[in-house]
């Protein structure tokens, strides 16, 4: 199982996510969170369909017309563009699982049915996702959010780490800038 994580400020999203992965036999650990061009996908469920999400998947490039349009706009761009790539790709049934989609400092859940929601300014999916949701909640008040909400999203994971046996493993941190860049 996993957990993943994202947060989101006023200049970049972060995602954070363990590494381990849990069944009925032992696996060696392995990242959770992919990169493609300027995308951050991180995706929880059944294997299949998270490598479908990670490697079946050809995210489009984002027009630079989208780059200062509101967040609708966003958010109707990756319904039309991005959903109908996922709707093509995922097992038609027992689509079990689910994804957040990160680009250019924007953070997108997509739900088992593809259905898409903002998941700003934070959000979790995984086996410990409730877990990294109920802390996040808390510490989304904190004064320093917007300047350190990434070590906010590794937090969340660690808290989830601690209190589900299916969370282990190094947690890995990637940010994604307005700008597209990945650091």
């Amino acid at each position: 199982m996993t957990t993943i994580v994202t947060t989101t400020g006023s200049n970049y999203a972060a995602m954070s996510a363990d590494r381990g992965v849990t069944s009925d036999v032992i696996h060696h650990d392995m990242p959770k969170i992919f990169v493609q061009g300027t995308w951050l996908i991180g995706a929880s469920g059944d294997s299949r369909t998270c490598d479908i999400y990670a490697y079946g998947i050809k995210y489009p490039k984002v027009p630079k017309t989208l780059l200062d349009k509101p967040l609708d706009d966003w958010y109707r761009w990756i319904v039309l563009n991005v959903v109908p790539r996922l709707l093509n790709a995922l097992p038609k049934e027992d689509n079990d699982g689910e994804a957040i989609l990160i680009t250019h400092g924007k953070a997108f859940y997509i739900a088992s049915n593809q259905s898409v929601t903002l998941a700003a300014p934070y959000w979790a999916i995984g086996s410990g996702g409730q877990i990294a949701l109920g802390s996040l909640a808390a510490m989304q008040y904190d004064d320093d959010w917007h300047k350190n909400h990434d070590m906010k999203s590794k937090y969340a994971v660690s808290i989830a780490q601690m209190h589900d046996p299916a969370t282990r493993g190094t947690i890995d941190t990637l940010i994604s800038y307005h700008t597209g860049h990945i650091g």
